[in-house]
């Protein structure tokens, strides 16, 4: 399966307490997969996407050691420094200036608003709170919005089919008392099975679609998003493969085309 799942040699570090690669049991249909990808996109297949060159078809890597995710708690704070103080429960408003000089953070706990102050402050709320934080800091203005104006919408369009009765989710196996059952002795004893297939491993594509470039859409964009999406090593698109039940019974309801098409009704690429 090397063909599929090979990490680059020299391209990743070893001695971080979190662990990337590839689950050891793969869902079935992963290599089919691939291949039609490459097949219908001619995007390549790709051993190891995190080594530098992102576009085509590859096997997702997660954090996973030994049959185990990682977590960042699970990897940062098995022992936990004497300098750390976790507070639950908290919201963080702002950040408290001394001129351009941030000295503490207020927060509202228990329903009332308090202070922290410190010597160094470390804005870590993701990609939409870090942003909101600093506007209501005063950090950013209306005349001159440049925290934040660089968020994108990563939109997410499901498309789902109906396969052979014989390949299970793990919805259903999860469902079913025995097979639960079987799966959990599994990973209990050797962690293995079907929790680890479903829950480490996934096919992912990003490749780059023509289509994407010759719309009307990206015509009418800036030359500056232009020159950022034309880059040869940023893909267009990013596509992944589940054997999942997110539809249920309604799956067998909803048969026919499926297509995905501009603002003015061109299609650009239908199954």
């Amino acid at each position: 399966m090397e063909k599929y799942a090979k990490p680059t040699k020299g391209a990743h570090g070893t001695s971080g307490p979190i662990g990337i690669g590839y689950g050891a049991e793969w869902m079935p249909l992963i290599d089919t997969y691939l291949e039609a990808a490459d097949d219908a996109l001619k995007c390549g297949i790709i051993p190891d996407y995190n080594d530098g060159n992102v576009v085509g078809a590859s096997v997702a890597q997660f954090n996973i050691t030994g049959g185990e995710r990682i977590t960042s708690p699970g990897a940062f704070l098995k022992t936990i420094p004497d300098t750390l103080t976790l507070w639950t429960e908290t919201e963080v408003n702002k950040i408290v200036l001394d001129g351009k000089k941030a000295v503490g953070v207020e927060v509202k706990k228990n329903g009332k608003k308090e202070v922290v102050k410190g010597s160094e402050i470390i804005v870590s709320c993701g990609t939409i709170g870090s942003p909101a934080v600093l506007m209501r800091s005063g950090i950013t203005t209306k005349e001159n919005p440049a925290i934040g104006k660089n968020l994108k919408d990563h939109l997410i369009l499901s498309l789902e089919f109906e396969l052979n009765s014989k390949l299970l989710s793990h919805h259903q196996i999860l469902e079913d008392p025995d097979l639960a059952a079987a799966a959990e002795k599994a990973y209990r004893l050797g962690k293995n099975g079907d929790l680890v297939k479903f829950g480490g491993s996934s096919g992912v594509i990003f490749p780059k679609l023509d289509s994407v470039y010759k719309s009307k859409e990206f015509q009418k964009i800036d030359s500056e998003t232009k020159a950022f999406l034309e880059d040869p090593g940023r893909p267009t698109t990013e596509i992944w493969f589940m054997v999942i039940d997110l539809l249920g019974g309604l799956i067998s309801e909803r048969r026919g085309l499926l297509a995905t098409a501009t603002a003015e009704g061109e299609e650009l690429y239908h199954v």
